[in-house]
């Protein structure tokens, strides 16, 4: 019986590839003019092409983060809608700030976001600053496997809790495709340790075949095939190839007596020491090296923060995994490209990093 595919895995797969509507830095912005003067809701909505619903949902998350970043307001909150004769808005220059109609609790419209409104009124943030929310607010789409990516999966699968990495992060493609690529590395490994298993049993495949098969199979069998290693590699310097034989054909009957003890059909079968020796091989980032390579892009970024007084320091946990990404990735020198695009006040540096990432892909 072969590997069986998990529904999960299909499931993520689709998840990775759905595309999210994001808030557009223009639209954020053009938010915030328009509710400082008093536009309604439906206004707003229609003037920048977003649902009223998103309207609302916009407004409290940037309310609730601008509170995070910059504290909360005091201030007297005048909702307009309330008011019995209309109203003119004034800036908020003073303790009363007016929440334009259509925010209101009203309808469908349950949310108590009024607060959070009059706190993006009072805080007014600036282009930079929306560009830091909107950062936040979206997950990066960029994904690069690492050791410990293929270890959760195991893990999972041990647990008997596959199906719920599907459960974790619905909305995060990037996580979705690690997972994805995490399971289809387990998937090609095995089934390429299981052909190599044929090669070696094979007594008319040649030399090279059959170190090639050892290769692709040491990581499921390591003491068994260290054996045959060092056989293959005595007859490759030309030594006697009789020994070899033997054991091809000892091992031909091992696998005929036990060909479950050969085959792997799910990888919660697999030890602890067979996923280290795998990632080992696949040439994965381990712990230790991502701790240190995390520390170096840290202390860069802080040099160039305090060099350019840019606020990379305050959106480190951002910055910092989205360096160790590119690194793993081979996009380095883009991700600093990136980085001084945002020093700079370019907006859209973080696309510029996405963009070098889907164009390593195709």
């Amino acid at each position: 019986m072969a590997l069986k595919r998990p529904e999960v895995i299909d499931a993520l797969e689709k998840l990775a590839s759905v595309e999210i509507r994001r808030y557009s830095l223009d639209q954020v912005v053009s938010f915030v003019q328009q509710l400082r003067a008093g536009t309604s809701a439906t206004d707003i909505a229609s003037n920048t092409g977003l649902s009223e619903e998103d309207v609302i949902d916009l407004g409290a998350k940037l309310g609730t983060w601008l509170t995070h970043v910059f504290g909360s307001v005091s201030a007297k909150i005048v909702i307009a809608a309330k008011q019995e004769q209309p109203m003119l808005f004034t800036e908020p220059k003073g303790k009363k700030v007016v929440i334009p109609v259509g925010f209101e609790r009203r309808g469908k419209q349950r949310r108590e976001i009024t607060r959070a409104l009059a706190t993006v009124i009072r805080h007014n943030p600036d282009e930079a600053t929306l560009s830091r929310f909107l950062d936040r607010l979206y997950p990066s789409k960029n994904s690069v496997l690492t050791a410990r990516d293929v270890f959760m999966v195991w893990r999972f699968a041990q647990l008997g809790r596959l199906a719920g990495l599907a459960e974790i992060s619905p909305k995060h493609p990037a996580f979705c495709q690690t997972m994805v690529s995490a399971y289809n590395l387990f998937e090609t490994s095995i089934q390429d340790a299981e052909q190599a298993v044929k090669t070696l049993t094979d007594t008319t495949a040649s030399v090279d075949d059959l170190a090639a098969a050892c290769v692709k199979v040491g990581w499921l069998h390591q003491a068994r095939i260290e054996r045959f290693s060092r056989l293959v590699a005595a007859v490759a310097n030309g030594g006697s190839p009789h020994l070899l034989r033997q054991h091809q054909e000892r091992l031909a009957l091992e696998v005929s007596a036990a060909p479950r003890a050969w085959t792997i059909t799910d990888i919660s079968q697999l030890l602890e020491g067979q996923v280290l020796r795998l990632v080992q091989a696949a040439g994965l980032v381990n712990e230790e090296s991502s701790r240190r390579e995390a520390l170096e892009i840290r202390a860069r970024l802080i040099e160039l923060d305090a060099e350019h007084g840019s606020d990379l320091s305050k959106d480190l946990d951002l910055l910092v995994p989205e360096g160790l990404r590119a690194k793993r990735a081979g996009l380095e020198m883009e991700y600093w490209d990136a980085v001084d695009a945002r020093i700079n006040g370019d907006p859209t540096w973080r696309s510029q990093l996405e963009a070098a990432f889907a164009g390593q892909r195709q």
